[in-house]
């Protein structure tokens, strides 16, 4: 509402925190530069990797729409849905994934992707990952706040087996796609 006002919440708030507001060198620092781009052999070899893959890759999961909604959506409306889990319960879980050598992430996924593949027409399926990837290119990268998020693309292919094999697939699977993730297209 009030500009003034707004900064003066935000220096508090910051302030609360062990936070400042332009310390010395910050601003210097965050408009020295234009942009940086970096180009290395594992970038070309990231770029081959996704480059293979997108003339087969594997579609969105086609989901039922509601057959009473009008066929020109104008407001799509969501719900979101959350579950916290107990400490306890968390740590038994990764535990129970070690064993198997599987990380929790990829254990989540797996059925993530096997609920989707139940509703989809589509079985085989990409689901888009959003990964924290804050590259270190400068030393002062850790002190900017900014979205350092990227896209990973993971295929989920329909296959028979195990659920345990399932999950072995895509653990291996997300791994090499994090592997290539200095690529984005």
């Amino acid at each position: 509402d009030n500009r003034n006002r707004t900064a003066s919440f935000v220096r508090s708030t910051l302030t609360k925190r062990g936070g400042n507001l332009g310390t010395d060198g910050s601003v210097s620092y965050s408009f020295q530069r234009k942009g940086l781009i970096i180009l290395d052999k594992k970038y070309d070899e990231d770029k081959m990797f996704w480059k293979s893959k997108i003339e087969q890759f594997f579609s969105a999961p086609l989901l039922p729409q509601n057959p009473n909604s009008s066929k020109q959506m104008s407001a799509v409306e969501f719900e979101r849905y959350s579950l916290n889990i107990a400490p306890q319960l968390w740590e038994n879980f990764k535990r129970i994934c070690s064993t198997f050598n599987i990380t929790p992430t990829a254990a989540v996924l797996t059925i993530y992707s096997e609920i989707l593949k139940k509703w989809s027409s589509n079985k085989d399926i990409c689901l888009n990952l959003t990964v924290l990837n804050r590259e270190a290119p400068c030393k002062n990268v850790y002190q900017i706040i900014g979205d350092f998020t990227k896209i990973v693309l993971l295929e989920v292919e329909n296959k028979k087996g195990s659920l345990y094999e399932r999950m072995q697939k895509i653990n291996a699977d997300l791994f090499e796609s994090l592997d290539h993730c200095g690529y984005s297209g």
